[in-house]
């Protein structure tokens, strides 16, 4: 019996020892990025045998005084000494290792920084911390700053996942807007909800996407993705919305309006004249995603439905017109009469240096009556950015790329 229970002791102390965490994450951590090994000096011809697996954890000894050049990408970083998990030690070029931040960082980022995150059963009380790769172009090529940051997660062996949180590079940048942790997927651990915004130096063009990442068969993946920024059709005033998202446990709901060559409307039995109108045609898209356990995925739950967004007047009572610009009342809408919007007409005008647009809506009302009714003087219900798009209609740019409002896109319905 005594025998036994020593035993039974014995091995709950390893237990405890080998899930406990071995070294403290601070301003000396590092992880690698990718598997690599280490030169016996701060030179690309001296190799040693010793490998570092990708998402190992580092800890850092030295760093170069000056950025070295790598010919073959033609970008300068500095090397550095490590010491690996089992004491051994070698230089590597600082292009395959990202270092603990000790800066002040962003409050999107400091929020996560050094925290503990309970992330799948072999990341309990993992730390979570952020670390960078610095770096620049060489001098012949620009010389142009080469940033990248991660958010990195370390379990209580010592074993490292992490998360691309923003690049920095000569040609645009990728920058990480939104962060969340919620339980998406239903498994009783925190998943990692994130929104990034792409910029080009060479088009003058945003680029958002939602991306939740998850631990599936012990790693951290992402499990979807989703451009969030639409391609309008390329109308003139036509506001260029981002899709919204109701996300809730194992459920993603998306919607947005979107403007479309009247060839490709879904309603096309509303409309009137389509010969001689600009093409700018308008529908509300909805769909959803549910999570599929077996893959490891959110799959599509309900395809794409398309419908005619409606509105109701924003006044007593508004007038049917013809045509756009043809203001000859042809008949009344109340206001609270619902509406069928099928298209959208710009009017534009020029006095002198001046310049000034109207917006006309093809509709339909309940009773069947078809014509054009000012933008100004309606309002969107019964979807998701009806109080932007309601903003927007009431004082519209003379050109869209002047607007710019501050919405957020996801809608998180997980407490």
């Amino acid at each position: 019996m005594k025998a036994t229970c020593k035993i039974i002791a014995f091995a709950i102390l390893m237990f405890n020892s080998l899930f406990a965490n071995s070294q403290e994450i601070n301003s000396n951590s590092a992880v690698a990025l990718n598997s690599f090994t280490l030169y016996s000096e701060a030179s690309f011809t001296t190799h040693s045998n010793i490998v570092v697996m990708e998402k190992n954890l580092l800890s850092i000894l030295e760093k170069s005084d000056n950025l070295e050049l790598n010919n073959y990408q033609n970008q300068e970083f500095h090397w550095y000494k490590v010491k690996t998990q089992d004491g051994r030690e070698g230089y590597v070029y600082g292009d395959n290792i990202a270092i603990f931040v000790d800066r002040q960082l962003k409050e999107l980022y400091s929020t996560n920084h050094l925290t503990k995150k309970n992330l799948a059963s072999n990341y309990t009380n993992a730390i979570s911390w952020v670390a960078e790769l610095n770096g620049r172009d060489a001098p012949d090529y620009g010389g142009a700053a080469y940033k990248e940051m991660y958010l990195i997660f370390t379990n209580n062996i010592n074993r490292c996942e992490f998360i691309k949180l923003e690049n920095i590079r000569a040609d645009g940048e990728n920058q990480t807007e939104f962060l969340e942790f919620k339980d998406v997927t239903g498994d009783g651990f925190e998943d990692v909800i994130r929104q990034t915004n792409s910029k080009s130096n060479e088009k003058n063009f945003n680029t958002k996407y939602l991306e939740i990442f998850s631990f599936q068969n012990g790693e951290m993946n992402s499990v979807l993705e989703e451009r969030i920024s639409i391609e309008t059709y390329p109308s003139k005033t036509s506001p260029r919305l981002n899709k919204y998202f109701d996300i809730e446990e194992k459920f993603l709901r998306v919607s947005y309006l979107d403007f479309v060559d009247c060839e490709n409307f879904c309603c096309k039995q509303g409309l009137k004249n389509t010969a001689s109108n600009p093409k700018s045609c308008m529908e509300q898209v909805t769909y959803s995603y549910t999570w599929d356990k077996p893959s490891g995925q959110f799959k599509v739950f309900y395809d794409k439905s398309k419908v005619s967004p409606q509105v109701v007047p924003s006044k007593a009572v508004i007038d049917i017109y013809p045509a756009p610009g043809l203001n000859q009342s042809v008949g009344k809408i109340l206001k609270n009469q619902k509406i069928k919007v099928f298209q959208q007409i710009e009017k534009y005008y020029n006095y002198g240096d001046s310049q000034s647009i109207e917006i006309y809506f093809l509709i339909e009302t309940t009773s069947g009556k078809k014509g054009y009714v000012k933008a100004k003087e309606v309002e969107f219900i019964e979807m998701d950015h009806a109080s932007v798009l309601n903003e927007y209609y009431k004082a519209p740019p003379f050109y869209s790329t002047n607007w710019t409002p501050k919405v957020l896109f996801i809608n998180l319905k997980i407490r």
